[in-house]
């Protein structure tokens, strides 16, 4: 049928039919158009079915969980042989060879739900039916509560997950899962596992009872029953003490590394990694005696190895200041520059022996480049303990005057960069030519340039208590150092190679003992101390920080991620912003210059020491302890000076084969007495040192009087070579006692202290006064080997405290601040709860699992339900749980009456024969009334209101005919009311339809049954069988709850066949007495179908002519007929009697009128404002056998169906 917009084409009869009767081409089309809107079908346009309601019912989840239900990771060279017989004594190569297990955290953990987030209404029964498995659904739990906890360097979560609205029974635990992967494998039935599972079908505290796998609660650290809790997920709260409050961890999104790295040195040194070994040579004369020549080259090596070469890098001073420490204020500029010089040029000479430096300058200039590229403008840096921002630096890059081939003094380009303080602190500035003079500083004993990262957070709920969980990365590395404990000094080494037989016949009667020596290397891993200031405010604030007084640090040796927290209790339940600034280690080392003082608490997990510590109204818990700021407590015994332990009675001799004597009388004699005092001692080898030593004042028997008093054994002899000073009176325990040999003292040296009678005037050489007895020295003597020690406080090399150390003069030991060594990995908020919560009607699983490399991630945990609420999986009975439930359902608002019970009966045994199950949750908020019509529908049933009530009835009669209510003509069709609407041309193209649906298990052919696991989405295709296989795909969506493959074609094929039988939809008003109607119910409706087609037109002649293709015969006809005049086209009778008619000069159209009758289903009955029936109903063709034509083609063998499973 023409359209009225549609295009018109003129037929070569068209043009005579203009010609007989004068007409213009415009007039003519006019007519045309107008015979086309007289032609008449008598459906039109429906009206809407429903008026939308959404119901919503407010219920409330533990503490303020409001929900609506259903609206709800220089090797030493070697020495040349001598001619001479000798021994080689290697020093020891000492590797360290542990390698530590990387402790796992929780990378990520799934968020707690929101408040007012829906519960979940799951509804499933898993059922096998003639060795077919349906039904059942994986779940994706909903977190309500959750803690992370820091246990043993690694990670515990404990954690409720809301499965959804009770009652949902017999979880099985080995078909839980943690994203895509099963849990059954993680020692599910250990009592001694990693994971222990609680669970409850309708909600109530989880108790020890409510265990269904894992470990034995009994051995549950998450279990808080085992440590006097009331219930597994309490949670400590105020004053440390167990509660039920509610608890939630998160972790931030940015703002959570810290720490200090990318050390730059501030006239900090390089030196080269040392080789001990021999620089003499021994020859023999032609006298066969041995004689010791100086090995040149090797003492050139000693003097090169001796030095600390300048790194030429650092903080300079301004204009007018002197360098040394400085206190910097925000705002102040400070000026660090890297100079271009180099000392790869520099030679050590030694007679023939030559040691050259460009090994130095290379390494110099390779730290000085990594330096440059740490100085960013915009990025913030520790300089001293001062925080300063780069604000501009050098536009070309940092060259050395040693990359240059050859070196060429002076062609490099040094750089510098000017810095903003942001926040006050102490920093030491030098003098530009002091940067490129030999010496410098260690890392701990000034300051140094470090880029730093601090963490600041805020909690995302208000709480009192707040537990921070860190992650770091801590280490010292050792690789290929010279083995300082084993190694001997050059005197030492030289005396034992040949000094001590020079002069001797070799094949004399004492023979020569010769030694050569070879120092070790040194290869281990060492504890790392890294320390930060924690400082607080209230969230949102513009307070200023508030500092705790502590110093809190983490060490490990491992250089893996090692688990800690920290937790704070505050003076009130706020949102609170916490920041983390990092701590150098020079600023631990010295706290009086630069503010970082207070106690020094070191978190450590493996400790079992749970300590707390107050500062103000704040108190923080860690497992950890207390340490001393001390190079006790912060050394590496591997960079100490050697030991040894020499005793000197009388004569006796020491080391390097020079005594001394000791003894002077004490008035009054003390017997059995040890003094500990400490000893600055240059011994006869010329070794400097500094020692501990014991003086012992030993019994002796008097002969005379066994019995009586003990009498000092007498002295004997004489002190000689010695200046003796009293040093004021008698010493004591802790005294201080010098002993130099006289030897120095003509060289400048101070001369020694010793103790003496206060009655001796100072400075006079005394001989013994009687009696005098014997005083024992003994001295553990730590040699500098002849190198000098690298700490100018202590002896040690290196760096004294090197376990706070950020960077180190030799570049075989390495610390881990090439990146921030902490994380701030998660949070845990507790707020206090006003009541109880006891999870009512809620079906919920408890987990206390620790993190592991196989679990790193819990972002969602799901449980797979196999028995859903009501234990049902039939859709109209989830819907009229829906309609009638009190609590999360609307019956509250409708009553049973309002629901056609028997309906919802009929349909659940129609969708159960069927195999039309519903295994799913309703997870968001919902329009009842919307959301089961449209889903009904994909279950071949229609949602109706009938006489005011719910009702379902099938689409179709699947077993008979289908039964006819009434016939309508126009008879009992009240004038005018008639209207017909047809689908659109597209809508009715035959398309090939696509349904997804959700296959729960696949069974292997050996297996009589299967647990569902992880559904798989599967899709069917279907299309009739006459439809081409390029037809246009449309998908229908039914994964949500279909867990039928022959659910889905069935759905697929009544789509393909209504969308090409049911073409229309009609509406009509009858009266109340005529209206033999139901919902759903099929009438008959005779109609006429009124047509004026444009190949029957004709033309009247100016005679009355009848002209028209084919020729009419006389006789009477019903035409619209038109004179070219007006608007108006006349409906009549046109009699023709001889080819001839009585109208002049017009144009006709013959009426086509065809009646017949057709099968409609009613979709809608309602009173008009006059009381009459109208009704809407769609099309529903019938076969000659009274089935419905979509029923009677429903068989497989009229549709393609693809995409089957076996």
């Amino acid at each position: 049928m023409l359209t009225p917009n549609r295009p018109i084409a003129l037929l070569p009869q068209d043009r005579q039919i203009m010609q007989l009767t004068g007409m213009s081409e415009k007039q003519y089309r006019f007519f045309v158009r107008q015979a086309i809107l007289h032609s008449k079908l008598r459906p039109g346009e429906p009206t809407a079915f429903f008026e939308p309601i959404t119901f919503l019912i407010a219920l409330v989840i533990g503490i303020a969980l409001s929900y609506v239900a259903t609206l709800l990771a220089p090797k030493p060279k070697q020495q040349e042989a001598q001619n001479l017989d000798s021994k080689t004594v290697q020093g020891q190569n000492l590797v360290n060879g542990a390698r530590f297990t990387p402790k796992t955290g929780f990378d990520s953990v799934q968020n707690v739900v929101e408040l007012g987030s829906v519960v979940p209404l799951v509804y499933a029964k898993r059922q096998t039916i003639d060795g077919i498995d349906y039904g059942g659904v994986r779940i994706n739990t909903n977190l309500i509560w959750s803690q992370l906890l820091s246990i043993g360097g690694g990670q515990l979560l404990r954690a409720v997950f809301l499965v959804g609205e009770a009652t949902i029974a017999n979880l099985d635990p080995e078909q839980f899962a943690i994203g895509n992967n099963l849990i059954n494998g993680y020692d599910l039935n250990s009592d001694y596992g990693r994971i222990t599972i609680y669970s409850s079908p309708d909600g109530g505290r989880l108790a020890s009872t409510d265990y269904i796998a894992g470990q034995d609660p009994n051995n549950d650290d998450g279990n808080a029953e085992n440590f006097s809790g009331g219930d597994v997920f309490q949670v400590r709260g105020e004053n440390n003490a167990y509660t039920t409050d509610f608890c939630f961890v998160s972790t931030p999104s940015n703002q959570t590394t810290f720490g200090l790295y990318g050390f730059i040195g501030s006239n900090f040194p390089f030196r080269v990694n040392p080789s001990f070994r021999s620089a003499r040579k021994a020859e023999t004369n032609s006298d066969n005696e041995l004689t010791c020549k100086s090995d040149e080259q090797q003492e050139a090596e000693r003097n090169k190895q001796n030095v600390k070469f300048a790194g030429r890098v650092g903080v300079i001073v301004n204009a007018g200041e002197d360098q040394g420490l400085v206190n910097v204020f925000s705002g102040q500029p400070i000026r660090v520059k890297i100079l271009k010089s180099t000392e790869a040029l520099r030679k050590f000479s030694n007679g023939d022996g030559e040691a050259s430096c460009g090994d130095v300058g290379q390494s110099v200039a390779s730290r000085q480049r990594s330096n440059d590229e740490q100085i960013n403008e915009g990025d913030v840096y520790r300089i001293g303990s001062a925080l300063a921002i780069c604000t501009s630096r050098s536009s070309e890059p940092f060259v050395s005057d040693a990359d240059n081939d050859p070196v060429v003094v002076g062609a490099g380009t040094s750089t510098e960069a000017t810095f903003t303080v942001l926040r006050s602190g102490s920093v030491w500035k030098w003098n530009e030519s002091t940067l490129e003079e030999a010496g410098g500083y260690n890392a701990t004993e000034t300051s140094h340039i470090m880029q730093s990262a601090e963490a600041i957070f805020s909690t995302e709920r208000q709480g009192k208590i707040v537990e921070v969980g860190i992650r770091s990365n801590l280490q010292v590395s050792i690789s290929g150092l010279c083995n300082f404990k084993d190694a001997r000094g050059y005197d030492r080494i030289d005396f034992d190679a040949c000094d001590k037989d020079n002069g001797k016949v070799v094949d004399g009667p004492d023979p020569t003992n010769l030694t050569n020596f070879n120092s070790g290397q040194y290869s281990t891993v060492e504890t790392r101390y890294s320390f930060f200031r924690v400082s607080y405010r209230v969230a949102g604030s513009n307070e200023d920080y508030t500092d705790l007084t502590q110093l809190f640090g983490v060490r490990s040796t491992t250089g893996v991620a090692v688990y800690n927290y920290m937790r704070f209790e505050f003076p009130s339940a706020s949102r609170w912003e916490i920041r983390i600034t990092p701590v150098s280690g020079w600023e631990v080392r010295n706290p009086i210059a630069t503010g970082a003082t207070g106690d020094l608490e070191v978190l450590d997990p493996h400790l079992n020491n749970l300590r707390t510590v107050v500062d103000g109204n704040v108190t923080v818990s860690y497992t950890g302890e207390q340490v001393q700021r001390s190079k006790e407590t912060f050394a590496i015994q591997s960079l100490t000076p050697i030991e040894e332990t020499i005793q000197s009675l009388d004569n006796s001799t020491l080391v390097g084969g020079k005594g001394y004597q000791t003894g002077q009388a004490l008035t009054p004699p003390v017997l059995s007495t040890t003094y500990d005092v400490t000893l600055d001692a240059v011994d006869g080898s010329g070794k400097n040192a500094r020692a501990t030593i014991t003086v012992v004042v030993p019994e002796v028997v008097n002969p005379a009087n066994p019995s009586g008093p003990q009498i000092p054994d007498p002295l004997g002899g004489s002190v000689t070579n010695c200046v003796l000073n009293s040093g004021g009176s008698l010493f004591s325990q802790g005294d201080v006692l010098k002993i130099r040999d006289q030897s120095r003292v003509n060289n400048g040296a101070t001369p020694p202290i010793f103790l003496v009678n206060p009655s001796i005037p100072p400075a006079l050489p005394v001989p013994p006064i009687n009696p005098a007895f014997r005083i024992t020295v003994a001295a553990t003597i730590k040699e500098d080997l002849g190198n000098g020690f690298d700490d100018s406080e202590f002896p040690y090399y290196g760096d004294a405290y090197a376990r706070l150390a950020e960077s180190f003069i030799y570049n075989e030991i390495t610390a881990s601040t090439s990146q921030p060594e902490h994380q701030v990995v998660y949070i845990n908020t507790i707020t206090e709860n006003t009541s109880i919560p006891n999870y009512n009607n809620l079906a919920i699983v408890g987990m206390n699992i620790r993190s592991s490399k196989e679990i790193k991630t819990l972002n969602q945990f799901s449980v797979y339900v196999n028995s859903g609420i009501n234990n049902t999986s039939s859709f109209p009975e989830v819907l009229l749980d829906l309609l009638t439930n009190e609590r999360y359902g609307t019956g509250q608002v409708l009553s049973p009456g309002q629901v056609d019970q028997n309906s919802f009966a009929k349909a659940s045994a129609f969708t159960q024969q069927r195999r039309y199950f519903f295994d799913g949750a309703i997870s968001e908020k919902i329009n009842i009334r919307s959301w089961g019509a449209e889903v009904a529908s994909n279950f071949l049933l229609d949602l109706v209101i009938r006489n005011g009530k719910f009702a379902l009835e099938p689409v179709a009669s699947f077993d008979g005919s289908e039964r006819v209510t009434q016939l309508f003509t126009s008879g009992n069709i009240l004038e005018d009311s008639f209207s017909l609407s047809f689908s659109d041309d597209q809508d009715r193209i035959p398309p090939k339809i696509s349904v997804i649906w959700r296959e729960e298990n696949i069974r292997s052919a050996s297996a009589s049954s299967v647990k569902g696991l992880f559904p798989v989405s599967r899709e069917v295709t279907v299309r009739e069988a006459s439809t081409t296989e390029n037809a246009p795909l449309e998908k229908i969506d039914m994964s949500d709850y279909c867990t039928s493959q022959r659910h889905a074609i069935d759905r697929a094929k009544w789509e393909c066949l209504t969308r090409r039988l049911v073409t229309h939809s009609v509406t009509f008003k009858t009266t109340p007495t005529e209206a033999a109607l139901d919902i759903g119910s099929v009438f008959k409706l005779g109609i006429e179908t009124i047509s004026y087609n444009q190949p029957q037109n004709g033309a009247i002649a100016d005679d009355g002519t009848v002209t028209s293709w084919p020729e009419i015969a006389d006789g009477t006809y019903n035409v619209l007929l038109w004179n070219g005049e007006g608007n108006v086209i006349q409906e009549m009778s046109l009699t023709i009697t001889n080819g001839k008619c009585t109208q002049r000069s017009a144009v006709f159209c013959l009426k086509n009128s065809i009646s017949n009758v057709q099968s409609y289903k009613t979709q809608s009955l309602s009173f008009d404002e006059d009381g009459n029936i109208e009704v809407v109903a769609t099309y529903y063709p019938t076969a000659d056998s009274g089935y419905s034509q979509m029923v009677a083609e429903f068989d497989d063998s009229n549709f393609v169906i693809e995409g089957t499973q076996p």
